[in-house]
């Protein structure tokens, strides 16, 4: 018996138990027209220190098939290219993901269950020196300014299931105008996600904005 597993990437998703997302305006259901787009996955360029032993340089890239920017369903998040975008500081940002919605999932021997409809929460970003100190306990976790932290507040934080998924702030471009930019990815966090005191940890981005134009290709 062969078991044979479709790995891709799905653009433009919102609730994925139904094949129409809809969500609710003013009372009103808002349904999408557009469907999700499912892209192959032609490469993946895995960062060559990265480690899982330290939770070092935990970041990759992957590159796809072309997508569709049309629909209204899917938008390009903006990376901090720029020297102005890379350097500028901000006290709070939002995640996104489909992961668990109750922090003490999943347990052991229960599966647990993900959100069916994308999930986001404001975080606070914390200092990294405290952030160092509240992960002393962990070997593993070598807190650096590769790193960003967020949260640890009122059970404000990203979950398993989240790992990959965006850290994002509206800000200006360049141009003035109010974009969204990407300015961390989920790594690692405590046992408990949302643990009060215990911040999420996040890859900055900004450090890593050379080694991803290098790899960029038309």
């Amino acid at each position: 018996m062969f078991l044979f597993f479709s790995i891709f990437v799905r653009v433009g998703e919102y609730k994925i138990s139904t094949t129409e997302d809809c969500e609710n305006v003013k009372r009103e259901p808002r349904c999408s027209q557009y469907p999700v787009q499912d892209l192959a996955i032609e490469e993946i360029i895995i960062h060559p220190k990265f480690s899982t032993t330290v939770f070092k340089d935990d970041i990759g890239l992957v590159r796809v098939t072309k997508m569709d920017f049309k629909p209204e369903n899917v938008h390009p998040i903006c990376l901090p290219v720029s020297e102005e975008a890379r350097t500028k500081k901000f006290n709070n940002a939002v995640v996104t993901g489909w992961g668990y919605t109750n922090p003490y999932q999943p347990k052991l021997g229960d599966p647990g269950t993900k959100a069916d409809i994308l999930q986001q929460v404001g975080l606070v970003t914390r200092d990294l020196k405290e952030c160092k100190k509240q992960y002393d306990d962990v070997p593993q976790a070598r807190i650096k300014f590769t790193h960003i932290c967020s949260g640890g507040f009122g059970e404000k934080d990203a979950c398993p299931g989240d790992s990959g998924g965006p850290l994002q702030k509206a800000m200006d471009n360049d141009e003035g105008q109010l974009r969204s930019f990407q300015l961390g990815i989920v790594s690692f966090g405590p046992v408990i996600c949302g643990t009060d005191g215990r911040p999420g940890v996040y890859t900055r981005i900004s450090y890593y904005m050379d080694w991803i134009l290098d790899n960029l290709k038309p």
